[in-house]
Formats: C-alpha cells, sequence, structure tokens
C-alpha cells in the first residue's frame, strides 16, 4: 500500500483513514508498488501526484494501468510522467504506454499482425484483434479503450464534458475561476484576470 513507503513527512496511517484531504502529493517518494486496496483512496481525493517513484511495474500493476488509461483516477494529474524503474525491460518507460503483455509477459501473436489501423469514410479506423476501435481510443491487449478526455466502451467514445457534474472542472464557486470551457478531450479554465492568471496548461488559476 502507498502508505508503507511514503517518507516521514506524510502520515503514516492508511490512505483509507485520511481521506478528508482532498489534495495528496506522493511523488518523489520510495513508493515501489501501489495495490488496488488503494484504489478506493485515490478515488476519494480531487487531486494526487504519483510521478518520481521506484514502481516495480509487472503484473500486480496492471490494474492502475488500465485505470489510468481508461481516465478512472481522474485526480492523478502527472499520468504520463509515472514511470517504471524495474524490471529492466520497461525500465524508465512511461506505465501507461506499456502493454498487459510486457507487464505480465505475453505468448501471444505478435502485435504487428494483430493491431492494424484502416480508413472508412475517411475516419482512421483501429483494428484492435477481432473487434475495431474508436478513433479516439487505444488498442490494448486486443481491447479498446477510450483516450484520456472521452468516455465509452472503446468501440464508440464521446467527449466528457468536464464542465458539468460529476467533474465540475473550474469550479465557478471559487473566486479565481471566471468561466470552464470544454474542449474535445480536455477543457480550459478561464480566470479572473484581475487577480488570477492561468497556469500554462490552462487548467487552474493561480494569483499574480
Amino acid at each position: 500500500m502507498l502508505y508503507k513507503n511514503i517518507d516521514p513527512i506524510v502520515s503514516p496511517e492508511p490512505l483509507l483513514t485520511r481521506i478528508f484531504y482532498t489534495h495528496r502529493d506522493f511523488s518523489d517518494n520510495s513508493i515501489r508498488h501501489i495495490g488496488q486496496e488503494d484504489a478506493k483512496s485515490l478515488h476519494q481525493l480531487r487531486k494526487v501526484y504519483l510521478a518520481g517513484n521506484p514502481l516495480h511495474c509487472d503484473c500486480n500493476l496492471d490494474w492502475l494501468r488500465l485505470q489510468l488509461l481508461q481516465n478512472k483516477l481522474h485526480a492523478v494529474k502527472d499520468v504520463k510522467r509515472i514511470r517504471c524503474a524495474s524490471p529492466q525491460h520497461v525500465q524508465s518507460q512511461a506505465l501507461t504506454s506499456l502493454s498487459r503483455s510486457q507487464l505480465c509477459g505475453s505468448t501471444s501473436t505478435n502485435s504487428h499482425q494483430r493491431h492494424s489501423v484502416h480508413k472508412r469514410s475517411g475516419e482512421e479506423i483501429k483494428k484492435c484483434g477481432s473487434v475495431v476501435c474508436h478513433s479516439n481510443a487505444i488498442c490494448t491487449e486486443d481491447k479498446c479503450l477510450c483516450k484520456k478526455g472521452y468516455t465509452g466502451d472503446g468501440k464508440k467514445c464521446t467527449d466528457i464534458n468536464e464542465c458539468k457534474a460529476p467533474y465540475y472542472y473550474c469550479n465557478t464557486t471559487n473566486k479565481a475561476f471566471k468561466r470552464c470551457k470544454n474542449l474535445d478531450g480536455s477543457y480550459e479554465c478561464e480566470c479572473n484576470e484581475k487577480f488570477f492568471k492561468p497556469t500554462p496548461d490552462k487548467k487552474n488559476c493561480t494569483g499574480k
């Protein structure tokens, strides 16, 4: 579990007893494994950082890889920077860039034979094993998964409106935010410019 390896400045009790926190920074600690028992706690948070830990990326982390790919852990803000430290064949690679076979081992046929891209009526269609993925989905282990910012079964993916329930990003009840602008697969926050300015990624507002 996360709390077994975090540095001394973070309270040592299990995450499940600390759900009153909304933001947690576990980055740059000595966490090697994040168990499924921590999933509920991660879902309780609004913002969490996990990058910079020496993760051992084996089959036990496949649940986290899938949750991140399916955009089910909205609180994790540094997804692309979560990298593996071991074993050697996946060292320094982003967790979400790996396949299940790379984490768990596989005797399946070569991915180039199973996965291909086709065109239909001008739209990019991705062949994934025996199914066809939506253009806003990725193929992993013969399964279609909608990209971050989209929701669906992978064969059909629709944009998530982060400005509406249950997300309410750029919450306008906070005086820093002026408006939330939904984009295809993403969103931007507009700030009350008198006292605040947008962060470089336009996902938040900060004081001038």
